[in-house]
């Protein structure tokens, strides 16, 4: 029984440490695209590298692994409000 024990909690334990590196990546991945927009804002350029018209919506070139989504949004409001968005899966069995 106590084997068992120390096996489920190990099991957890690494369940636990994946969903956090998980919203780590996550979190970081939105940061980055915040600042990707405050550099399209800066330049005034779109991603195709038209003049950007507000709002827009932004693909960053930042690599997230599959089954991820990101996006950035710019609203037209003044002063412009950005939402950086990352979903990803709570769990790696699919």
């Amino acid at each position: 029984a106590g084997a068992i024990a120390v096996l489920l909690t190990a099991y957890n334990y690494s369940n636990i440490c994946e969903g956090q590196i998980r919203r780590l990546k996550a979190i970081t991945s939105a940061e980055a695209g915040v600042n990707y927009a405050y550099w399209k804002i800066r330049i005034g350029k779109d991603d195709s590298g038209n003049d950007i018209v507000y709002p827009c919506t932004l693909q960053p070139p930042i690599a997230v692994p599959a089954g991820w989504a990101f996006q950035v949004t710019i609203t037209n409001d003044s002063p412009h409000k950005i939402q950086s968005k990352v979903t990803y899966p709570k769990s790696r069995v699919q």
